[in-house]
């Protein structure tokens, strides 16, 4: 069974749908791959093409109390995503505009020091609970079930991420359940994640099953990652930018991907940046294979 290679571009959201640009390297039918993107846009964007390590490092003012903040963060191919934040320069609502339209706006919800909510336009609702240094989270929507569970170190990050999603797939009237669960471990060094390994088992149909285990390795630059002043908690900024490949406090110079099952492949992604006067990324461009190229900007508040 061939099975579809998502390298995606886009911002993450688990409010179940994300824009991508996806790169199919087989030979799927158009039924195949419209019923394994739309499981895959959730999973995906839970769990998958990349773990971002967004982070809060300490706040860093221009001297006049004036914290930088990244405000836009926009691609190549013009789709681009809006980032507002509290008066605790915590992130408060996520907007995603795809062909120049607003396509989704997420609402993050907070209780004292900690998220308890994700509001989505299209009615879905994230529900997060913390006891200790684990969080549980459930999501429901019209087609989904969703749940999981982040083990934080000390420090706030998740050494581990399990996930779990049942989804009602239809393709032309026909509707089916389908499932998909993964159990990733997160290793680091110092506050950057050097290591996400994930085992998968996907259950498509009664007959195609799938399982298989991803390794991703990451390298750093010393240079401040665009969310170096951002307060939201640590493990929710890994749960919910799943893509940006974005460095805690450091940018991340190369990714290396490998995956180990009955399709085995592997691929290298290198990304060079522009800095402003203050030291933060204001365009980044990333190198896949050293073939495919593609370009990041960023703009600050």
């Amino acid at each position: 069974m061939n099975r579809i290679e998502l390298k995606t571009v886009a911002v993450a959201n688990h409010d179940g749908a994300m824009e991508q640009r996806n790169h199919f390297k087989n030979g799927d039918s158009p039924k195949t791959q419209s019923s394994r993107t739309n499981i895959f846009k959730f999973v995906a964007a839970l769990f998958a093409a990349g773990i971002v390590l967004f982070g809060c490092g300490k706040d860093d003012d221009d001297g006049n109390g004036n914290v930088k903040l990244v405000e836009t963060i926009i691609r190549d191919n013009g789709d681009y995503d809006k980032f507002e934040y509290d008066n605790q320069h915590r992130l408060s609502k996520i907007s995603n505009y795809w062909d120049g339209k607003l396509q989704r706006t997420n609402t993050i919800i907070y209780n004292g020091d900690e998220i308890v909510c994700s509001d989505s336009r299209d009615n879905s609702e994230t529900v997060f609970s913390k006891t200790g240094n684990s969080i549980n989270l459930t999501r429901t929507s019209a087609n989904e079930n969703s749940s999981g569970t982040f083990t934080l170190n000390n420090d706030g990050y998740p050494t581990k991420i399990v996930l779990s999603l049942i989804l009602e797939d239809c393709w032309n009237d026909v509707c089916q359940s389908r499932s998909q669960f993964k159990e990733s471990d997160c290793l680091y060094q110092g506050d950057n994640l050097t290591k996400y390994t994930t085992a998968v088992r996907a259950e498509w149909s009664e007959e195609e099953i799938e399982e298989y285990t991803t390794i991703r390795d990451y390298k750093y630059d010393d240079n401040k990652s665009p969310f170096y002043n951002c307060k939201t908690p640590k493990w929710f900024l890994c749960f919910w930018f799943l893509d940006y490949t974005i460095g805690v406090n450091n940018n991340i110079t190369e990714e290396k991907f490998s995956e180990i099952g009955d399709h085995p492949r592997s691929n290298t992604s290198k990304y060079e940046y522009e800095y402003d006067d203050d030291g933060y990324p204001i365009k980044r461009t990333e190198k896949w294979n050293d073939e495919e190229e593609s370009l990041t900007e960023f703009k600050y508040k």
